[in-house]
């Protein structure tokens, strides 16, 4: 390659870097998050109609998360992300107008199906960026100011999408659809770094997946983070599907409106953690980040489940950026286990099997609300997050056993 021409692909690759900033910003106006489970109880849908929407979401990104993340990686990981757009946008529109199960769960299986094609190429394209600059250090640092966005943003939609919900529950949906449609036109103008792409057929994409598969299977490090990351992860992806709305009306007593500052205040908490989490887990290193996870969900769960009372809402609020740091910190340590022409496809794969894991508990738990309560669930979740967030933690770093396992 010319001189030239490796100065022109450097400068696209820094656009890129802008570009992304772009998408995270239009796509965090979605003022659907901060109501959606409030929506489907207006339609008086029980929480296990609600597990059952968030189960057939995740059966859709489980079906089609590894065939996706290898089309990635085959085809390109920009138009993957443009479709995946695409479908959420008329997933979201179906929500918008649909009151009953049934038209939810159409909607559910194309939203699902736009999440999965999402799923990877995001972190795939912007990794490689990255390591084509010969930044990858940047790498967490990026994906900090990423998520410190979302939340800044987040700020403004969860004080308004509560106040848009009382003047018509619908609106919401309306306004998420028109940012949905910026991403689209902002995922079109990516540049793809160039990495070895084999020509696309069913034989190369299950290859694909096989290999990549494989290596999961044989690199004891990144299969025991990915197990990981679903253990540390259940209890507070249980609690965004399906309970954190209903347990601030509900079971603390405060209003919709109400609600929408207590999340405009968990926003600005999560914008400051965001961009704290490189600097934390640079102190506490690898070992002590991944028990700080384990231990922080359990004693807030736990202190969520006893303590039912308004000023408990201060610890609700400690679980988003705990939220944040498990989800940058554990997705950083992958990636320097993963090959480039992997990645995406890797990373399918570790949603898939978190796909799996949710598609069990979510029906589960949406019948133990039902029968007993979200304090209960809570209690619940904090006994399982802790006994196997220690095992998890005993097998890696107890020397004698890892040996044997790896």
């Amino acid at each position: 390659m010319e001189k030239k021409e490796v100065l022109e692909q450097e400068k696209k690759l820094q656009a890129n870097i802008k570009k992304f900033y772009i998408w995270v910003l239009v796509g965090s106006f979605f003022f659907i998050n901060s109501i959606f489970l409030l929506y489907y109880r207006h339609f008086e849908l029980s929480f296990s109609d609600i597990a059952l929407i968030q189960v057939v979401v995740l059966i859709a990104i489980l079906v089609l998360e590894v065939p996706s993340g290898a089309f990635a990686d085959l085809a390109g990981r920009k138009w993957s992300i443009v479709l995946g757009d695409s479908l959420m946008l008329a997933g979201i529109m179906i929500f918008a107008v649909g009151s009953s199960l049934p038209v939810f769960l159409l909607a559910a299986v194309v939203y699902g199906s736009g999440g999965a094609f999402i799923s990877g190429s995001r972190q795939a394209i912007i990794y490689d960026t990255f390591k084509k600059l010969k930044r990858k250090k940047d790498y967490l640092k990026f994906r900090s100011r990423e998520a410190a966005i979302f939340s800044a943003v987040g700020v403004f939609t969860s004080y308004f999408g509560p106040h848009l919900y009382s003047l018509n529950v619908r609106y919401p949906y309306y306004a998420g659809a028109v940012f949905t449609v910026f991403s689209v036109l902002t995922g079109m103008s990516f540049f793809e770094p160039p990495f070895r792409k084999k020509r696309f057929s069913i034989k190369n994409h299950y290859i694909q997946m096989k290999e990549s598969l494989i290596s999961i299977m044989r690199h004891s490090r990144l299969l025991w983070l990915i197990l990981f990351s679903i253990v540390s992860i259940f209890a507070i992806a249980a609690f965004h599907h399906l309970t954190h709305q209903p347990y601030i009306t509900n079971n603390l007593g405060y209003s919709v409106r109400q609600m929408g500052i207590i999340l405009a205040v968990v926003a600005v908490v999560q914008t400051f953690s965001s961009l704290l989490v490189s600097k934390v887990e640079k102190v506490l290193t690898e070992k002590w980040s991944l028990l700080l996870i384990i231990l922080a969900q359990a004693v807030c769960f736990g202190l969520l489940g006893y303590f039912v009372h308004k000023y408990i809402v201060f610890v609700f609020v400690l679980i988003f950026p705990i939220w944040i740091f498990q989800e940058l910190v554990v997705e950083n340590y992958m990636h320097h286990h993963i090959k480039s022409r992997q990645r995406a496809t890797v990373f399918s794969i570790s949603s898939l099997f978190y796909s799996v894991i949710l598609i069990i508990l979510l029906p589960i738990f949406g019948q133990v609300i039902d029968v007993k309560g979200i304090p209960f669930l809570y209690l619940l979740m904090a006994g399982i997050v802790l006994a196997l967030g220690l095992f998890m933690f005993f097998l890696r770093y107890n020397k004698q056993i890892w040996k044997s396992l790896d």
